[in-house]
């Protein structure tokens, strides 16, 4: 019999067993070869996500150019989270708008019904400046010997605090069940990265150093000194202390703070996709000696594995019927066994359904991102 016909008689004879029972079935003597079942549909469930993303960081501390750029970086990070999303391989994904309640929490809107919400909190995305001691054994074979100011230091261990840029963002992502209005899970993460700079190119700190910046410096640099100082304690406190202050070009702030935050959105792949339910159908039931097995649309390509541990919800009650444990796995299609039946599942006399609903909660997922 050719492996096409196998199938449809496997498929055709299994028919009648809609609902198998936890108990052995007398009649069937021999063993049925699941591995002849081709599943129909090798996919998960597709699920409906909305993505809201919200900018809780103060743009007006950021240099003017960073500024006027702010909105656009912020559709970068929307539109960043959309591309991961729809490398899930198992979503499709809607724009919602979240808004802050008052009450520590958001409300989300959207007029799609959808399964589940990705909330991405941009907390910060700010420039910064960082500082560097450089001692006078070092200088004269250093890279900042140009302009260095220990010359002005009379002692023999003299050095000088360099005040050098960088931008820093971080992000937090929740994953909610709209159903259930339930968080389950969240995480944050942070990035600094350093940005290039001129070594010829700097201001001397107006505090230490009065009238040693060209005047075009001072015109063209110093507003954006002075607003950080202002607004930003911490990088205030570290020009303060610096003797020199050294500038970043403008389109490389740009194009460095994107890059950054692609990076930092990339890195939620793993935590989305282990932790977003990962939802099967049962394409085929068997029992297999006094084991009731089930044939599933998901394999390894969707992050299952062995041992892993599957709910069997009833598709319109939602009522709990049991629990799969993946014994079998190929690229796109999983063996498992029924692990577990619900008692009053059993006390009815009923079992497994082909129209049950197959749930994976939450995996380790090792994937790797295919754009």
């Amino acid at each position: 019999m050719r492996r096409g016909a196998s199938a449809y008689f496997f498929r055709k004879s299994m028919s009648s067993l809609s609902a198998v029972p936890l108990t052995p079935i007398p009649h069937i003597a021999v063993a049925v070869l699941i591995a002849l079942a081709i599943p129909h549909g090798a996919e998960p469930v597709a699920k409906q996500v909305a993505l809201a993303v919200t900018d809780l960081t103060d743009p007006t501390v950021l240099p003017g150019h960073l500024r006027r750029l702010h909105p656009i970086l912020l559709d970068n990070v929307h539109q960043e989270m959309r591309d991961l999303l729809r490398d899930l391989d198992r979503v499709e994904t809607l724009n919602w708008r979240a808004r802050f309640d008052g009450n520590r929490s958001y409300v989300f809107e959207g007029r799609e019904e959808v399964d589940y919400v990705v909330h991405t909190m941009v907390h910060r995305l700010y420039k910064i400046y960082r500082n560097r001691v450089v001692y006078a054994h070092n200088v004269s074979h250093g890279q900042f010997a140009s302009g260095s100011t220990l010359a002005a230091n009379e002692s023999q261990s003299a050095y000088e605090v360099l005040s050098l840029p960088a931008v820093i963002a971080r992000i937090e992502v929740r994953l909610i069940d709209r159903a259930r209005n339930k968080a389950l899970w969240s995480g944050m993460r942070d990035t600094t990265v350093h940005l290039n700079y001129d070594l010829n190119i700097f201001i001397y700190n107006p505090e230490k150093y009065p009238g040693w910046t060209p005047e075009h410096l001072v015109r063209s640099h110093m507003a954006s000194f002075l607003r950080l100082q202002d607004t930003n304690s911490s990088v205030g406190a570290m020009l303060r202390v610096a003797d020199r202050w050294f500038l970043s070009d403008p389109a490389e702030d740009v194009e460095t703070s994107r890059s950054m935050l692609s990076g930092l959105v990339g890195s939620f792949y793993n935590d989305l996709d282990g932790n977003l339910p990962l939802e099967a159908r049962i394409d085929s039931l068997a029992v297999q000696g006094e084991e009731t097995r089930a044939l599933l649309s998901i394999g390894a390509a969707h992050g299952l594995a062995p041992k892993h541990r599957l709910d069997v919800r009833r598709s319109h009650t939602d009522e709990k019927v049991g629990q799969l444990e993946v014994i079998r796995v190929d690229s796109v299609s999983a063996v498992a066994r029924l692990r577990k039946l619900e008692k009053k599942i059993r006390k009815r006399g009923e079992g497994l359904l082909l129209s049950d609903r197959v749930i994976s909660r939450r995996r380790t997922s090792n994937r790797s991102r295919t754009p």
